[in-house]
């Protein structure tokens, strides 16, 4: 299966600060379900940011389909990944269909082309997806954080990109907010091929939908494969610094529990 990203002996730091990753070699293959485990400050973000691009490893290579990233403009990437981060900064008091259209901006011939029918029924489709029907007149300040969550979403599927990569995407949503979410992915994964990366806290639900878990811990891989080679006490325990137990459901899938 073709790599869709991919680092090699990839290094970070922020300016003034230690380095994050060394020498990080990586790779997703197209069509893949991954989620990005890790407790805070051990890299998730950081690693997204340089899978899309938003960051430049210092030194080795971040590469797309076997392009190196540093080569394309964000047009080119935008084609190719919808990025979700954990929050933005800056989206003023515009109507949620304002804000899905905006996904629609790296399909439409040049800067100042106007949005066709079939870019108002992508931004339809993916209100509907997820679940933002009756939403598209509101605008973004009458909006709870997770509903501003789930617009951000909305915009991304708009973009119909064959990558989407997704920081915390739960992070604000309720309980049943949070399974519609991955599950929406994962449906996308399984009926249109498309590459899946999260980064999230919540293992459980990780394991149920994801086909990889990629565990970090201050920058380093700590464990990476399936749920049920990822998910045990010995390898998280030192990682989370806390007791755990992890059980299995019917169907074999692991769930972490604090003792």
């Amino acid at each position: 299966m073709p790599e869709r990203f991919a680092l090699r002996g990839a290094a970070f730091r922020f300016p003034g600060g230690p380095a994050l990753f060394e020498s990080l070699d990586l790779a997703i293959p197209a069509g893949q379900f991954c989620a990005v485990l890790g407790p805070n400050g051990s890299g998730k973000s950081t690693l997204l940011r340089l899978l899309t691009g938003w960051h430049t490893p210092q030194q080795g290579e971040a590469l797309l389909d076997g392009t190196p990233l540093r080569t394309l403009d964000r047009g080119a990437i935008a084609r190719r990944i919808a990025y979700v981060p954990q929050a933005e900064e800056g989206l003023f008091p515009f109507q949620v269909l304002e804000v899905v259209l905006m996904g629609r901006y790296p399909r439409q011939r040049g800067a100042f082309a106007r949005e066709g029918p079939a870019d108002h029924a992508a931004a339809l489709r993916a209100l509907a997806d997820t679940g933002l029907e009756g939403f598209a007149g509101r605008t973004l300040d009458t909006l709870s954080g997770g509903e501003r969550q789930r617009v951000l979403l909305a915009r991304a599927l708009a973009q119909e990109a064959p990558a989407l990569v997704l920081d915390e995407p739960t992070a604000a949503l309720d309980l049943a907010r949070q399974r519609d979410a991955f599950e929406l992915l994962s449906r996308l994964h399984r009926s249109e091929g498309r590459t899946i990366v999260v980064a999230t806290h919540d293992a459980n639900l990780a394991a149920r939908f994801a086909d990889r878990l990629l565990l970090l811990d201050r920058g380093r891989a700590a464990a990476d494969g399936a749920p049920r080679e990822v998910l045990r006490a010995e390898i998280l325990e030192p990682v989370f610094g806390a007791r755990l137990r992890v059980l299995e459901l019917e169907d074999g899938t692991p769930q972490v529990l604090h003792r």
